[in-house]
């Protein structure tokens, strides 16, 4: 935990499992594009043998945003787990989403993978993935076709990332092309990660215009009362810095549109491919937004 809060991220949720190893990942580079993943997970991973009473239930159903992985899906428990999570998402939650991280190796095929993510899509908003994530999730590859294929299981925001070729984002009403942002790639461990961190960011700073594309809710108030409290968290950090640098930023969030979100995510991938790191090159909002004003697209 001590790392994580170095990092600055919350650790109030984290637990101990007992009897498993913290699991190891290599991943060999090939550059721009190929970065094959091992892992060491066995018997089992800690993230996989949860119990639910190291669940916090209440935050699953209080949460703005709630993010799960087909990883999580791949151990009859977790599964379990999951479809019970799932079950406390109702009317008065935010957007659910699910990250199509399909590893090949932690599963004993592709139709196990995707008959349980079958078995979960009708209860997602937004679904991330690649073009073999997604064909592992709906049968189909080619980026429009997947992207329509989410969205006819119910999904109601698809993104479907290509690496250097780009990302398609798609609603029932919006199609958005994001080309991928031109830098020498290092390492491309991790891109997924920051990719998804930005995204959450957008979605929450962008959730009254998603609301009315139908991608969220009806807790207006309660929706609005979140954006306030991250904008008085925004204003403390600022203090100290000139009148026009806090105006920008609240214009910006005010142009929080799909195209947008898939542009800083986008972006925020970029930028941890051109580090050899990866939790420690996440970006900070000021370093993407310098990242994203000197580099320019293809």
């Amino acid at each position: 935990t001590r790392e994580l809060e170095r990092l600055g991220v919350s650790s109030d949720h984290v637990v101990t499992v007992r009897d498993f190893h913290t699991p190891v990942t290599f991943t060999e580079l090939f550059p721009p594009d190929s970065f094959p993943l091992y892992f060491y997970r066995e018997p089992s991973a800690p993230d996989l043998e949860l119990r639910e009473d190291q669940i916090d239930w209440g935050a699953v159903e209080r949460a703005e945003i709630f993010w799960f992985t087909v990883t999580g899906l791949s151990r009859n428990s977790s599964f379990d787990l999951h479809l019970r999570a799932l079950d406390h998402r109702g009317p008065s939650s935010g957007l659910t989403i699910l990250d199509l991280d399909y590893r090949s190796n932690l599963w004993s095929s592709m139709a196990q993978a995707r008959s349980r993510v079958a078995a979960v899509l009708s209860r997602v908003d937004v679904a991330v993935g690649n073009r073999e994530e997604c064909e592992m999730a709906v049968g189909v590859s080619d980026p429009e076709s997947a992207a329509d294929a989410l969205l006819e299981r119910g999904i109601r925001l698809a993104i479907v990332k290509q690496g250097p070729k780009g990302t398609l984002a798609k609603t029932a009403d919006e199609r958005v092309w994001v080309e991928a942002w031109d830098v020498d790639v290092v390492n491309g461990l991790g891109a997924g990660d920051a990719f998804g961190g930005a995204l959450i960011h957008g979605l929450v700073e962008g959730c009254l215009n998603l609301r009315r594309a139908g991608l969220l809710l009806e807790d207006e108030a309660r929706l609005a009362s979140f954006r306030q409290a991250n904008r008085v968290e925004d204003e403390h950090n600022d203090q100290g810095r000139d009148h026009n640098d806090r105006q920008n930023r609240q214009d910006q969030r005010d142009r929080w549109d799909l195209e947008q979100t898939i542009r800083y995510a986008s972006a925020a991938g970029a930028y941890v491919c051109s580090h050899i790191e990866c939790s420690t090159a996440m970006p900070t909002r000021e370093q993407l937004g310098i990242f994203m004003e000197t580099e320019g697209l293809p």
